[in-house]
């Protein structure tokens, strides 16, 4: 399921060539909202596995096989992130504690 909005320059076509279901908005919602509508359509709600990237996301080969061995070999596993490699090879930082007040202040 590949959620955009209606100007998205033949982003609808691009997700069907990929076998991707395309699922027009009227609006740019954000990534999050999109995301979401994406998630709660039937298909996607029935589906064992949601894959929810960014659109730029350059996939190697075995990323989606290893992604859910993982989450298969895990029961109580509800997601699961890859590494994440800039152009160059080298790791993207995305590992990052969550805020809490002290570091607010």
């Amino acid at each position: 399921m590949c959620p955009g909005d209606l100007d998205a320059g033949g982003s609808g076509e691009v997700a069907q060539a990929a076998g991707a279901q395309w699922l027009p908005l009227h609006a740019n919602v954000g990534y999050g909202r999109a995301a979401n509508r994406g998630a709660a359509t039937p298909e996607a709600r029935a589906a064992t596995y949601l894959l929810v990237c960014n659109p730029d996301a350059e996939l190697t080969d075995g990323a989606l096989p290893a992604l859910i061995a993982s989450l298969s070999a895990e029961p109580d596993l509800a997601v699961v992130g890859p590494r994440l490699s800039n152009p160059d090879g080298s790791l993207y930082p995305t590992a990052r504690t969550a805020p809490n007040l002290v570091d607010a202040l």
